[in-house]
């Protein structure tokens, strides 16, 4: 039996952006579901119609799922949790950590040796904290 381990994301009323990004950075197929867009969005304020319930990025290697709703719980951001990304290919890693850190924040900058291992950390515009690897062997 395999089993895949997926993050399940959290924001603040910005998921579908973040979402957007991520399909920018690293592909894949994206889909949201707004509230609005729910059976049961009646039973919710008309301000939070935009807000999203669910969304999915998925590709062959991975899935990301994300969401704004919190229910009754207010919203609060952690940082204690990051995301590894694992990569084969020394210019992918390269792109996608520039592309996140370019509105975000860079906690470890990758070594930008040739034919050396690369590791490198960035928290992004959204606050999600990614952990970039890449091994030459």
């Amino acid at each position: 039996m395999a089993t895949r381990i997926s993050p399940y994301l959290t924001f603040n009323g910005n998921c579908k952006q973040a979402m957007q990004f991520y399909k920018e950075c690293f592909g894949g197929n994206l889909t949201v579901e707004t509230i609005g867009d729910t059976p049961f969005a009646i039973e919710f304020q008309d301000g939070m119609h935009d807000q999203v319930m669910h969304a999915m990025l998925t590709s062959r290697e991975f899935t990301i799922m994300a969401t704004d709703f919190m229910g009754s719980q207010d919203f609060v951001h952690s940082s204690d949790i990051s995301i590894a990304l694992l990569f084969d290919d020394q210019q992918e890693v390269i792109r996608c950590f520039t592309k996140l850190a370019a509105e975000g924040r860079v906690i470890y900058a990758l070594n930008d040796q040739l034919d050396e291992d690369l590791f490198g950390v960035v928290q992004d515009q959204f606050d999600i904290i990614w952990m970039f690897n890449y091994n030459v062997h």
